[in-house]
């Protein structure tokens, strides 16, 4: 959170979160995503790379798979969670 909030004193028109996952107790890592929400919500752009696939698309307005440095997949988030392709590889569904 601390980071977040220095990134915010530069007032920046984006910001990207590499893994903010990454090791992190889950009430943690819910407090963190909900302050990502609330961010995009107030209209700065977020940019997510996160390996926790199901909890990027449910927040993801917009989603991006890359397989091998490539981009094999996009669409909204609700679209690739509900894409078969992405359910089998990523979620074990």
């Amino acid at each position: 959170m601390l980071a977040i909030g220095r990134c915010l004193m530069g007032a920046p028109e984006f910001v990207m979160f590499d893994e903010p996952s990454l090791g992190l107790a889950p009430a943690v890592v819910r407090s963190l995503l909900a302050t990502i929400c609330d961010l995009n919500r107030d209209g700065l752009t977020c940019v997510l790379v996160e390996q926790n696939v199901a909890v990027s698309l449910k927040l993801a307005g917009h989603a991006y798979v890359l397989e091998n440095g490539r981009v094999t997949l996009s669409g909204t988030g609700e679209e690739l969670l509900a894409d078969d392709r992405v359910r089998r590889a990523y979620l074990g569904m």
